[in-house]
């Protein structure tokens, strides 16, 4: 498409007689746009608009950049009553936000931040609707570049307190302990001993999977990577096939994660595990070795998994290093809104 016929989204959303609520936007297509209209002085479109969305997103809990809504007409008050645009009254969705909330925030955002990311435009007006004040972020802690989680499934926070104590470590001061129905998760940012940890409690508790995620930075994309105990390291482990090899492949230990997290496809599994980064890199090893060895043969790599949502309600691709919360969230561990809190 060239650029005398390349419309923009929101010129297609907003024109006059046009309606395309069919197809809802995220939030962070939104936010991004906003930026651009705010550095581009367009702005002023958006005091005419509010977003709408399912109910079910407009009840006053935190926002998330995959928040699908829709841009129509503002809402209008009339006798202390909103007065929502026909079509989204029809649709039975509420209103989400108005778009002129939106422009202030990230305006007051991007003036500190010029090259802010869809995720501090998220945290400001997260920040914004929790303390009705736009964020400082000079006086926000910088945000850690790593997050080291240990998973215990089965196991209580009591109990994982106890053999804390009992080993007279001091993880509980620098991290947090979240317990759901499934166990417990411990979640500490920065340098960190949960590795080792896990291998400890592992004896206990039976299983302990840890996690390691690596936010993007300029230049680097974020990534995840996992390691699996059970009393010792079981996950990754060399693929059976390459075990001769110098650059064997790693996968993960299917038969330790079903046992571990009872219930689970061991296909969904894979599907998810195959992005870590370590089993990732590995692969590419590999197939450099093999491309090496076999240059006479013409040796092709096999073809690249591909990445799409590995379940219908999963929030991100499989190749967004976002997904490692989708993953979690399918073993029954669903703290991605408790880490972008922390």
């Amino acid at each position: 498409m060239n650029k005398a016929t390349k419309r923009n989204w929101f010129t297609d959303l907003t024109c006059k007689g046009e309606r395309h609520l069919d197809k809802p936007i995220r939030l962070e297509t939104i936010l991004l746009q906003i930026k651009n209209d705010v550095a581009e002085g367009k702005a002023d479109i958006w005091e005419r608009k509010s977003l709408y969305a399912e109910t079910k997103l407009c009840t006053g809990g935190k926002y998330q950049l995959s928040d699908l809504c829709c841009v129509a007409e503002n809402t209008t008050v009339d006798d202390n009553n909103e007065c929502l645009p026909s079509e989204i009254n029809s649709m039975g969705w509420g209103l989400y936000c108005y778009g002129q909330n939106l422009v202030d925030i990230v305006s007051a955002a991007v003036q500190q931040k010029p090259g802010a990311s869809a995720q501090e435009l998220l945290y400001a007006l997260n920040y914004y609707m929790d303390n009705d004040s736009f964020i400082d972020f000079s006086k926000v802690n910088n945000r850690p570049e790593k997050w080291h989680i240990g998973i215990f499934p089965k196991f209580s926070a009591e109990q994982l307190k106890h053999e804390l104590i009992t080993r007279k470590s001091d993880v509980l001061n620098k991290g947090q302990l979240l317990e759901y129905p499934s166990g417990t998760a411990l979640v500490e940012s920065g340098n960190s001993s949960i590795v080792t940890l896990c291998d400890l409690i592992s004896f206990r508790s039976e299983w302990a999977l840890y996690i390691c995620i690596s936010l993007p930075a300029v230049g680097a994309d974020g990534y995840w990577g996992h390691i699996l105990y059970h009393k010792q390291l079981v996950s990754p482990i060399a693929n059976i096939a390459d075990k001769k090899l110098k650059q064997p492949r790693l996968t993960a230990n299917m038969d330790a994660f079903s046992q571990a997290f009872a219930g689970t496809d061991p296909s969904i599994l894979l599907k998810y595990l195959q992005w870590d980064y370590k089993i990732r890199e590995r692969q590419r090893q590999w197939e450099e070795y093999m491309s090496r060895r076999n240059k006479q043969k013409g040796w092709k790599p096999i073809a690249a998994p591909s990445t799409d949502h590995i379940r219908p309600e999963d929030q991100y691709c499989s190749g967004d290093w976002r997904q490692v919360f989708d993953f979690l969230n399918y073993l029954s561990f669903p703290f991605q809104e408790r880490i972008v809190i922390l």
